[in-house]
């Protein structure tokens, strides 16, 4: 199983599993998930694992905004600053 998720902004992210694509949206007052709905969502494993996943995301664009905070160059593989992971790790679990 392939899993991705791509940040196009603040409030939007991809979330592609095996190549099905699905939409996140979440501002304030709005959470929701678009692409997968129905049997597609409970009965499949793509849907239940996209069902777990999707609700995690703005937790992970968070962690990213206070990493940001902590290590302004920081990229995916960065080694952080120790208060840097730990404001990650709270923030997404």
């Amino acid at each position: 199983m392939k899993i991705e998720i791509e940040f196009e902004n603040s409030y939007e992210a991809v979330l592609r599993i095996d190549g099905h694509e699905m939409r996140v949206i979440s501002k304030p007052g709005q959470s929701k998930l678009e692409g997968i709905k129905g049997d597609d969502l409970e009965l499949t494993l793509g849907g239940i694992v996209a069902g777990r996943l999707w609700t995690k995301i703005p937790d992970i664009q968070q962690a990213w905004c206070e990493v940001s905070e902590f290590d302004p160059e920081a990229e995916t593989w960065t080694v952080l600053s120790e208060e840097a992971a730990e404001a990650a790790e709270n923030r997404i679990f």
